[in-house]
This record gives structure tokens, C-alpha cells and sequence, in this order.
């Protein structure tokens, strides 16, 4: 829809789009909450800086046929580009393999697991591998192992950070072959159990969710607003925020053989969670087919002391636990999804010729190291 609210009709959609179905007031537009966001000038700062950077996934030749089917061949050449590759798979198996020999030298007794987005296959090249190590300790030897894998070469001091004093207790390694980043937690089930949910939400949304998700964290990634401990929105929260929009957006393409329009998705995700929910009163819930309920029922159901962050979406798995509690840059997030959707908007409606620059360079790009770096993994594994 555009901001007076008509529907864009594409080639790919038979009818109308079915409405957002909001719950009562709990997703009515809100008026402004005045809190640290980003100012316009830093928006347009960050725009320009993606708008500069290179855009990959259009080939040598390609041109985009007009409006929103346009944009739905530009999401898929992108998400095409984007996914993971065989030998960036094979580099992180590789890193995986090295960082858990270093934690059994030092204690053979732990298991370690994968989880997160390696699991999922849900993962951008600049994404973090996820382990964590189950074990008893008198204290979480969170910079024993790190000094373990300096020792070992895997990476450099200056390149270790131990985050200790967050919810979830970090370390964070770079490594020195091949910049991989590699996240280590302790004693935490919740990443096991996600992935088997997440995987289920791919079986039942797999045109739509993948390349949904790929996009929108890369869009996310080049803002500053993906990592959990500075207050980013987690992989996993930015999956339910997905799965929850798609919940309300049923569209039966079985019947006639036609594809969801990816660029109308893409787009309406952006001015729901830009324009429309309430992030100050309604909490997203998946179980049941999905539903919004208030803040204030979320609480009533949460831990004593605790309160709903000012995203609120509750964990499937662990109904009563706000996934996104900790999330104070939520603000920040729903301001760029506004920005966005407002500049891919203008785009898709002045765009009524074939192009070969696409649109997607007015919110998204990928810088020029990225491109290279993912060629020498491409080469090397």
C-alpha cells in the first residue's frame, strides 16, 4: 500500500492483499514517542553511505521491468546474491572445527553445539557462528578461552572481546585467517531450541521467509542495529517480526501456480513496522496462528520485575519471555524501517520504465570490501 493507502497490483497478485488485521488498538498508528532517536541528518547520513556502496547482485545487462514487479526481480537477483555459499559453508565448518578443538584441549568433559544462523542456513557472510559450550564451572571461563585461542593462533588479542556483563555473557572472536566472527556462550538452551522452530517457519513460509530475512538483516547490519548486546534487534527476534507480518498476510499462490510478489512484501514489512504497529502497546505473539495482545497482559505473564521492552514479542518456545526485552534500540529501528519505506516507495512509483540500476540502492547496499572478501572465501575453500 502507499501512504494513502492504496494497494499496488502487481502481475503476481490476483486479488487484493488480504489487511494486516490488526488486534484492536494494540496496532493502531501511533503518534511519536520522543526518545533518542536518530536524527534525519544522521538517516540521510547512513542512506547515502548505503546508497554509495556497491550493488552486486545486478548483473552485467539486467534490466528490471517496471514498478513492483521490477522490485520483485531486484529482491530475488539480490537474495540470489546474498545466501550463503557452498565454500563460505565450508570456511565456517572449517572455524568451527578449530575453535572447539582449543575449548577440548582445556576441558575434553564440555559438549559444544552449533546454533544460531550457521544451523538455519539463514546467514549473511558477515554473520556470527554460534556456539555454545554446556559445562560446569565455578566461574564461566570466559577469558581463559579466549587467552586459549590467542595461544592458538586463531586470532589476535586486540581482536578478543569478553562481554561479561551483559544479559548473556559473550566472548566474541575474530579469526585471523579468514575474519570470521565466532560468538561463545555457556549453559544456554534457548539457541538449541530456536533452530528447530525456525526451520519449521521455513518449511511453511520458504519463498518468502529466506529471503525476507536475508535482506532485511542486511539492512539492519549496515545501520548498526543487529547486535543484541548494544540493543539491536537479534536474528531470531527479526525472524518472529517476519513470520508475524507473514501470519497476517495469507496469500494462497498454490491454486494458480504464481509466486508471491517479494517486492510488495518487502515493502508493506516496512510500513507495518514503520508506520502502523504500536510499539508502545502491543506485544507480538506467534502461537495460535498469531495475535497482538497489551503490554500490560505481557507482563502479567512475565517473571516479577521484569517489563516488556519497548519491541515486545513473545518466545514461542518460552511463552511469558520477551525476546526482545533488552532491545532499547527498538526506536531506532522502527525510525529506519520508516525512512526506508518511504524512499523505496518513491522509487517503485517514479520508476514506470525498465531500469538497469534497480532500487534497491536507495536503502541497501554492500560495501565494496564485503564483495571482495566473500570472493577471496569463494577462491580459497
Amino acid at each position: 500500500m502507499d501512504s494513502a493507502g492504496r494497494t499496488f497490483r502487481t502481475g503476481h497478485q490476483k486479488s487484493t492483499p488480504k489487511s494486516h488485521q490488526p488486534a484492536r488498538e494494540y496496532v493502531k498508528k501511533m503518534k511519536p514517542v520522543q526518545l533518542e532517536w536518530r536524527s534525519e541528518s544522521q538517516l540521510a547520513s547512513i542512506a547515502s553511505r548505503a546508497a554509495t556502496n556497491t550493488t552486486p547482485w545486478i548483473k552485467e545487462g539486467r534490466q528490471y521491468s517496471p514498478g513492483m514487479i521490477g522490485l520483485h526481480e531486484e529482491v530475488k537477483d539480490c537474495y540470489e546474491w546474498i545466501k550463503p555459499t557452498a565454500a563460505e559453508a565450508r570456511m565456517r565448518q572449517k572455524v568451527i572445527g578449530e575453535v572447539t578443538q582449543v575449548i577440548k584441549n582445556l576441558y575434553p568433559y564440555v559438549n559444544i553445539q552449533v546454533f544460531g544462523s550457521f544451523r538455519t542456513g539463514l546467514y549473511l557472510s558477515s554473520s556470527d557462528i554460534d556456539l555454545v559450550v554446556f559445562g560446569k564451572w565455578p566461574q564461566l571461563p570466559l577469558q581463559t578461552i579466549a587467552d586459549a585461542c590467542v595461544q592458538a593462533k586463531l586470532c589476535r588479542f586486540a581482536d578478543v572481546k569478553v562481554v561479561d556483563k551483559a544479559f548473556v555473557p559473550l566472548l566474541k572472536l575474530t579469526m585471523l585467517e579468514s575474519g570470521a566472527k565466532v560468538d561463545i556462550s555457556f549453559n544456554m538452551t534457548n539457541g538449541i531450541n530456536n533452530v528447530a522452530l525456525i526451520k519449521s517457519y521455513v518449511e511453511t513460509y520458504p519463498s518468502c521467509l529466506p529471503p525476507l530475512f536475508l535482506l532485511l538483516k542486511q539492512f539492519l547490519v549496515y545501520r548498526d542495529l543487529n547486535e543484541v548486546y548494544t540493543g539491536g534487534v537479534s536474528s531470531y527476534a527479526l525472524i518472529l517480526m517476519i513470520v508475524s507480518f507473514l501470519q497476517k498476510h495469507q496469500r494462497d499462490h498454490s491454486k494458480d501456480g504464481s509466486e508471491p510478489n517479494l517486492g510488495v512484501l518487502l515493502l508493506e514489512f516496512l510500513e507495518f513496522y514503520g508506520r502502523t504497529f504500536n510499539y508502545a502497546q502491543a506485544t507480538i505473539c506467534l502461537l495460535d496462528g498469531g495475535s497482538y495482545i497489551s503490554k500490560k497482559m505481557m507482563q502479567q505473564k512475565m517473571t516479577p520485575g521484569h517489563t516488556p521492552g519497548m519491541l515486545s514479542i513473545e518466545d514461542p518456545i518460552q511463552p511469558g519471555h520477551d525476546v526482545c526485552r533488552s532491545c532499547y534500540g527498538a526506536l531506532s529501528m522502527k525510525q529506519a524501517f520508516e525512512y526506508a519505506f518511504v524512499h523505496l516507495q518513491r522509487a517503485v512509483l517514479s520508476n514506470t520504465k525498465s531500469e538497469k540500476t534497480g532500487m534497491l540502492h536507495h536503502i541497501l547496499g554492500v560495501h565494496a570490501d564485503e564483495v571482495k572478501f566473500r570472493e577471496w572465501v569463494n577462491s580459497q575453500w
